[in-house]
């Protein structure tokens, strides 16, 4: 990075990175979107727009928005140095090992927004997030919840979350927004990164699969640093509290019970340390901000936007 981004941490104001990594393996999808061709490689760089790689677009639209003192890019400089030259953060490995990476070239900063390089942001919906964040008082993990839109076109194939908004009130359908905010002082940002890496190896799979396998690579993990934690005369409580509260949470969800409640008490309960929890911690702000939510995985939702493909599709067994 260039000393002026260092200048930028220095001043304490807000960077954003795009994370830009590779998928070099398709993820799991429901078995009737095999149907699609699903993208695998570099997006940010493999997927063109007007003849420009993604994530040249993306990152000219969080620089529009003005809401950032920097904008970065999280993967392989070899790629990406000639398309933002001077704001990569040099990183090509798993998810979870990338988040590290951003994190420690982050550190200097007290928040951090965080977008995938696979969605085609409008400036105003992502200065419109921002102060959406702003309403909730600063929280330290935040993000939006799309509300579906009556037309996915290519994308409606993506899985879809029934949450309960509010008490009392039916559960609604919503999509994940590709844009968020972090306060890098008060989440547990080793263990956010390994929950992360593994909800996105899970990706689009059935909830029913998700448990079974979350719970199989989630307890060895778990184990070892509640001994860690004996070691340094810490309770060992990690483990129960992890699998009491994702069980909880994912009944609910299966039941159509979840409220947006129900997920910010547990994550903070998760995400939060310790010093830093309180009321607003996390929050999930329904919104209507479509772009943040339209990933492009498939060469359809590419071709939607205008675009063209030049990587590998995914080959199904």
């Amino acid at each position: 990075m260039t000393e002026r981004t260092v200048a930028d941490h220095d001043r304490g104001a807000m960077p954003a990175v795009i994370l830009a990594g590779s998928d070099r393996r398709p993820g799991p999808v429901p078995p009737g979107a095999r149907a699609h061709d699903f993208l695998v490689g570099y997006k940010g760089a493999e997927i063109e727009i007007g003849g420009r790689p993604l994530v040249q677009l993306v990152r000219e639209r969080l620089i529009e928005s003005g809401c950032f003192s920097a904008v970065l890019v999280a993967g392989p400089m070899r790629l990406y140095e000639p398309i933002a030259p001077g704001a990569v953060i040099d990183t090509d490995r798993d998810l979870g090992h990338n988040l590290r990476c951003v994190f420690a070239a982050c550190k200097r900063s007290e928040r951090l927004c965080i977008a995938s390089c696979d969605i085609v942001p409008e400036a105003a919906d992502v200065r419109a997030a921002i102060d959406l964040w702003r309403t909730t008082g600063g929280a330290d993990f935040w993000v939006p919840l799309i509300e579906v839109p009556p037309d996915l076109g290519a994308s409606a194939w993506k899985p879809k979350y029934g949450i309960k908004p509010g008490p009392g009130e039916p559960a609604q359908q919503y999509l994940p927004g590709h844009l968020g905010v972090l306060g890098l002082r008060a989440v547990r940002t080793g263990f956010l990164c390994k929950m992360i890496a593994l909800i996105y190896r899970l990706r689009n799979r059935e909830l029913e699969h998700r448990r079974k396998v979350i719970f199989g690579l989630v307890v060895g993990d778990l184990l070892g640093q509640d001994l860690l934690n004996l070691f340094r005369l810490r309770l060992p409580t990690m483990t129960w509290t992890v699998l009491k509260t994702g069980w909880r949470l994912y009944s609910r969800l299966r039941k159509g019970q979840l409220s947006l409640a129900d997920m910010e008490n547990a994550l903070t309960e998760l995400l939060i340390r310790g010093r830093s929890r309180r009321r607003g911690a996390v929050r999930f702000t329904p919104c209507s901000l479509a772009s943040l939510a339209r990933d492009l995985d498939t060469v359809g939702e590419v071709a939607e936007h205008g675009g063209r493909w030049q990587g590998r599709l995914a080959a199904w067994e």
